[in-house]
């Protein structure tokens, strides 16, 4: 018999115990899919590359006071250090600057005025991070210089909401703050910069538009945003040790403002989502443990059903039945439970990242932007199956075992799984 004759078998079965395959089910689908549920999380956040060319060569400075108890969250640097930096190093190119900053948008007859909250740049920020507009163009030196009008390229968000998608958007000069600001592009979706706007306090975590020319603070002092691209063959050791240098040169030469004050870098890969790995990995490992009870659940369940069946197994094999043809036969009915509530899963997680986006905190970077896409549908699936070949591995019969055996088998694991109800609470809460 072929593998469709076993599909076809298992379905029948199913059809003829309607309610133990419904509460294995819904045992599969909730148990994967509160995993698949935080393995989306995980993956956008963690694992999905930074939507930056060469993301791991682009460095975070950050300006620190050792001689302080408590450091700041946010990672600025002193604007004075920052341009020292940008003339001395030999190690980075060149330093993309940039500082909050909120426009009011100017209404007109088709929509209202609204505040918006993005960043001032300067001309080489775009670079660094080695982007372009999806529409129109960056920044140009020009128009970074102080006096030059505003101009702004917007975030793919902004242009599809208020702009309606229109191309003719680009190069038309809408009012800002009471004066002109033409706009001059438009990101590509799925494109934003900083990620991690804790600081700001902004009510969204999206950036809407990104603004030059960049305003020199009048305070040399003032604190800015600076990201850098390591030069080709440099280390991040090697750069380190360079601000270490410039530092303690700064130090020397302005004894008044930079004796107590060092420039760090880090990979901006870390600083931007490395503060929300362990929470999201502890989360990850708390739904695998939900997973594998509920996993004991279904073999439970298939353990007490297939008691009624050891009767038909054991004709079977009476009449000439092959014993792998019989374990065939299990297994496929293990996986294809398995399948149904992995879509189930799937169903739930596609679901739950309507609603969870929402609610998703703005200190995790790109977590509202998670969703159960192809790759999110494949874990869930493959977890299904993985997870009902574990069932079945642990309900097989082996040939020849009697029911009482079997019987003994379902009790040794019903209290196992018992007696683990605490220790599980006890995980799940901590």
């Amino acid at each position: 018999m072929s593998i469709l004759s076993d599909i076809r078998l298992a379905f029948r079965l199913f059809r003829r115990t309607p309610v133990p395959t419904g509460i294995a089910l819904l045992s599969i689908a909730v148990s994967v899919g509160a995993t698949a549920v935080v393995f989306t999380a995980v993956k956008s956040v963690l694992i999905d590359p930074l939507p930056y060319a060469h993301a791991d060569k682009l460095v975070q400075l950050r300006s620190e006071f050792p001689n302080m108890q408590e450091q700041a969250h946010g990672d600025w640097a002193v604007w004075n250090d920052a341009r020292e930096l940008d003339r001395r190093t030999r190690t980075l190119e060149s330093i993309g600057a940039f500082t909050n900053a909120v426009f009011d948008l100017g209404g007109d007859s088709n929509a209202t005025p609204e505040a918006l909250y993005g960043v001032r740049m300067n001309a080489n920020l775009f670079p660094v991070l080695g982007v372009s507009p999806m529409l129109g163009r960056n920044i140009v030196p020009e128009e970074d210089q102080r006096g030059h009008p505003d101009v702004m390229i917007l975030s793919y968000g902004l242009w599809v909401r208020r702009f309606n998608s229109d191309r003719s958007a680009v190069g038309r000069t809408v009012t800002v703050n009471g004066h002109g600001c033409v706009v001059i592009g438009v990101m590509p979706p799925g494109f934003n910069f900083p990620l991690r706007r804790e600081a700001a306090h902004t009510p969204s975590p999206y950036v809407e538009f990104w603004a030059a020319p960049f305003i020199v603070p009048a305070n040399p002092n003032a604190a800015t945003g600076a990201v850098a691209r390591l030069r080709p063959g440099v280390s991040l050791a090697e750069a380190r040790q360079d601000l270490s240098s410039i530092s303690e040169d700064l130090a020397r030469e302005f004894p008044a403002t930079n004796r107590d004050r060092i420039l760090r870098l880090n990979l901006l890969r870390d600083r931007t989502v490395g503060v929300a790995a362990n929470g999201l990995l502890l989360l990850l490992a708390a739904a695998v443990l939900f997973m594998l009870i509920g996993c004991a659940n279904v073999a439970i369940l298939l353990l007490a059903q297939g008691l009624a069946r050891q009767r038909d197994i054991n004709i079977r094999l009476a009449i000439g039945a092959a014993p792998m043809r019989v374990v065939r036969q299990l297994l496929t009915e293990s996986c294809l439970l398995a399948a149904l509530g992995g879509l189930g899963a799937y169903g739930l997680t596609l679901a739950a990242w309507k609603i969870l986006p929402a609610l998703a905190p703005v200190s995790i970077p790109r977590l509202a932007t998670s969703r159960a896409d192809s790759a999110i549908f494949e874990f869930a699936l493959a977890l299904a199956i993985v997870n009902g070949i574990l069932v079945w591995n642990r309900t097989r019969t082996p040939a020849g075992e009697k029911p009482d055996g079997r019987m003994r088998r379902i009790r040794l694991a019903g209290r196992c799984i018992w007696k683990a109800r605490p220790h599980a609470f006890i995980a799940g809460g901590g």
